[in-house]
Order: C-alpha cells, then sequence, then structure tokens
C-alpha cells in the first residue's frame, strides 16, 4: 500500500466536501463555499480562530468558509456558475480545504494526489483546465474526474 496523501475534493455550488486518505486513515471536512475579502479582527482569540480558513492568493487575503459568513456577513455562495472553477474563490477554498486537513494532522500535504470531481455534463470541456488550475493552486498531482471516469483511477 502506498503511503501518498490522497485527497478528493468535491466543489459544488453549496460547498467544497474533502476527504483526505493516507495510511489507511481518512479524514471529513466541509467548507461552504463562502469566500470574502479579509478584515482586520481586533479581538485576538477570533483572530486566531479566523487564521484557520484564512487563505493568500497573489498577495489578497481572503476569508473562506464560516469564516466569511461570521467575520464578512456574506451569505451568498460563490459556487453559482458552471465555470466558477477558474476564479480566485474556487482557488481559495481549495487553499482552505488543504489549510485545515493539516490544521487535522493529516501528513504528506506538500505533494498529494488531488481528484477533483467535475460536473458529468461539464466533464469534456473543462476537464483540463479545472486540472490546470488546481494543479496551479495546489502543490501536487492533479485528475479531474467525473463519477462516469471514476474507473480512471
Amino acid at each position: 500500500m502506498s503511503d501518498q496523501t490522497i485527497v478528493a475534493l468535491d466543489a459544488g455550488r453549496s460547498a467544497i466536501k474533502v476527504i483526505s486518505y493516507v495510511q489507511g486513515v481518512q479524514k471529513e471536512i466541509v467548507i461552504p463555499s463562502l469566500v470574502a475579502q479579509w478584515e482586520n479582527i481586533s479581538d485576538e482569540g477570533k483572530a486566531a480562530l479566523a487564521e484557520r480558513e484564512t487563505v493568500e492568493i497573489a498577495g489578497q487575503r481572503y476569508f473562506c468558509g464560516e469564516t466569511a459568513r461570521i467575520f464578512s456577513g456574506v451569505s451568498t455562495t460563490v459556487g453559482l456558475s458552471d465555470d466558477w472553477h477558474d476564479s480566485i474563490e474556487y482557488r481559495a477554498l481549495c487553499l482552505a480545504a488543504i489549510k485545515k486537513l493539516a490544521h487535522l494532522g493529516v501528513p504528506g500535504l506538500v505533494n498529494p494526489l488531488v481528484i477533483v470531481g467535475t460536473p458529468a455534463k461539464l466533464y469534456q470541456a473543462l476537464r483540463t483546465k479545472h486540472q490546470e488550475v488546481t494543479a496551479q493552486t495546489i502543490n501536487g498531482t492533479v485528475k479531474a474526474l467525473s463519477l462516469l471516469s471514476i474507473t480512471e483511477i
């Protein structure tokens, strides 16, 4: 059995669902598809909690998931179009997922095998782009699959 860490990401319209698997141990997380610009939090305790779902992309910081809802008041999810996988918000949620897995103690996140779910109706049109965007965001080997192509693993 391989010691390779496997991370499956299903970035949906309402949440990003994540499963990691390594050395027989599975961890699961769900992060609401909410992203907002970072804002300074003066309370040190709250700032420390918010840091768990705070990521940086191209020098800009973003709150993700429940942190975005609590500290920025965001309530509208970001995954509302077929091409949202090419957005800053998608990238922020991918980074937040990896960060939360690291916080849970998942090893091997420096170069995991990342499987990303792609909607079946968009699979042919978006597979390559989805893989590229995710690979640019997360350092790892990325495969985009639909449920129709699950045998490719």
